[in-house]
């Protein structure tokens, strides 16, 4: 094999490689909810806040809020039911630096609402906010009615 046949080959792996580490990096905060979700399936929910927050050092100066947002998520399954798993509803990029994503999060009871945003600071993504609200319903009413407006707007 020439030389430059070898250097091309070479070129060529390490821009697919860069590539994929930048598309990675991109979505590290889709690893930051899987991790959450797989916590709460085991019942781990202080864990699973403390994860989700992990992300940001500022998020130590606010222990009390996060002491109540524990509290909250751990008393769940008494209010909700046995988790029965989670699925992503949306997913929005408010910016090239801010993303917003909802969960519909099934317990045996009814449906939970879980949200999370997160913000980029120097190619790294940290939690901004997070939450869970039973309001699934009105919210998914909301979107229909957007959507019926969109689609009436469009005839």
């Amino acid at each position: 094999m020439s030389r430059s046949f070898i250097l091309v080959i070479a070129s060529t792996l390490l821009l697919m490689t860069t590539q994929l580490l930048s598309q990675q990096s991109d979505k590290g905060y889709m690893g930051a909810v899987n991790q959450f979700f797989t916590l709460i399936q085991q019942g781990k929910y202080d864990e699973a806040v403390d994860h989700i927050y992990s992300t940001n050092p500022w998020m130590k100066e606010m222990g009390d809020d996060i002491a109540k947002v524990k509290s909250g998520l751990s008393n769940l399954p008494s209010l909700a039911g046995e988790f029965l798993g989670y699925e992503k509803i949306t997913e929005a990029s408010i910016a090239s630096g801010f993303m917003h994503l909802n969960y519909i999060v099934n317990y045996e009871r009814q449906p939970i609402r879980f949200y999370f945003s997160f913000h980029k600071v120097h190619d790294k993504w940290i939690t901004y906010a997070f939450g869970y609200k039973d309001d699934l319903g009105d919210w998914a009413d909301e979107k229909a009615k957007n959507i019926y407006l969109n689609m009436d707007g469009k005839k």
